[in-house]
């Protein structure tokens, strides 16, 4: 039990979904809340986050508080979990955001 799983484990996909759940609930939670507001797909509905395999992609405006808030929420799930964020494996794009800005975007992270 203190070793954790183990690469190979039967049961390591089954538990990295039901965790990844937990992700997801809390970005839609911010949605409800009103600290997150995504992006809009259709009228009054919006999305903040897609998730495939082992992929995360968190949609945003670009504003401090939509950035600090994700950040708060991913600290708080990686701390829970034990988790990290692989800088290597992690982009921040934007779309029609000057460059001086997303650097300073992506210092939040």
């Amino acid at each position: 039990m203190k070793r954790g799983l183990r690469q190979g484990d039967p049961l390591s996909p089954f538990l990295f979904i039901l965790v990844t759940e937990v992700l997801s609930k809390l970005l839609s939670n911010a949605i409800g809340c009103g600290s997150l507001k995504g992006v809009e797909i259709e009228n009054q509905k919006w999305v903040n986050h897609s998730q495939y395999a082992d992929d995360t992609i968190i949609f945003a405006h670009a504003s401090r508080e939509e950035l600090y808030c994700i950040r708060q929420i991913l600290d708080r799930f990686f701390q829970v979990f034990g988790l990290k964020m692989n800088p290597s494996k992690t982009n921040l794009y934007e779309v029609n955001v000057p460059l001086s800005e997303l650097e300073s975007y992506a210092g939040i992270f």
